[in-house]
């Protein structure tokens, strides 16, 4: 994936809802993105009372920005170039920046994870049904799932954020696809080898919607790095080859 400046915000703005710690190279960027745009504004001036070389040196600027079509020619490879040094630098953050999450996942995922091992709630579960149990236990449990939902689905997107601005695993290439938009992200979240790439752990079977993460924490939960993710795909890679 080619990522944009509207990418690179969305990911820093969902860091923020996270309440994580953006980091300082987009600050960065952004700041000289800013010096940039308003450098290729033309310059104003009030002539009258204006020193010869002060008028000079605005009728320069003015001929640089007219004559050669604007800065457009200069800023949009800037932007570009700005844009991949601002991923070389963030990529080898990244795995500390999932450490950093990786707490605050294990104190949600973990009562969710023993609630659905112990009662056996899925995606099919419903309220009646928890009722139907005639359970306090199962009850509160049940009542615990959204607190997990609410707290988890903010890590999950910075997560697959992270994969689509930095094109670290999981990525497009790796499962095969031609766009991101069909990756399955559920190997980020997998504690053991409870995962797809192929939508199989996504409600309704495709992959591009919403995780099962009932099906996910039946397999135990974690939220794991790029390079987490690596080591898994690539292990399960060598697996298939082995069988054939």
């Amino acid at each position: 994936m080619i990522a944009t400046w509207g990418d690179v915000n969305a990911f820093a703005a969902l860091c923020e809802v996270a309440d994580l710690t953006v980091p300082k190279s987009i600050a960065e960027a952004q700041r000289l993105r800013e010096v940039a745009a308003a450098h290729a504004v033309e310059p104003p001036a009030q002539f009258m009372g204006m020193s010869d070389d002060d008028l000079r040196a605005w009728l320069d600027k003015v001929t640089i920005r007219r004559l050669s079509s604007g800065f457009e020619h200069a800023i949009a490879p800037f932007e570009a170039f700005l844009i991949l040094e601002v991923q070389r630098t963030i990529r080898p953050e990244l795995d500390a920046l999932i450490e950093e999450m990786r707490p605050r996942f294990d104190v949600l995922a973990e009562p969710f994870a023993e609630a659905v091992t112990k009662y056996g709630f899925t995606a099919r579960t419903t309220s009646d049904d928890v009722i139907r149990m005639v359970d306090d236990g199962a009850s509160a449990a049940w009542r615990g799932t959204e607190t997990f939902f609410r707290g988890a689905q903010a890590i999950a997107a910075v997560r697959q954020q992270i994969s689509r601005v930095f094109d670290v695993s999981p990525t497009a290439h790796e499962q095969g696809l031609n766009n991101d938009e069909g990756i399955d992200y559920s190997v980020c979240f997998a504690a053991g080898d409870a995962w797809s790439d192929d939508g199989s752990y996504y409600l309704a079977g495709r992959s591009g919607g919403t995780l099962d993460w009932f099906a996910l924490a039946a397999g135990g939960l974690r939220l794991n790095s790029p390079s987490d993710v690596e080591r898994k795909t690539r292990a399960r890679f060598l697996a298939s080859i082995e069988q054939d």
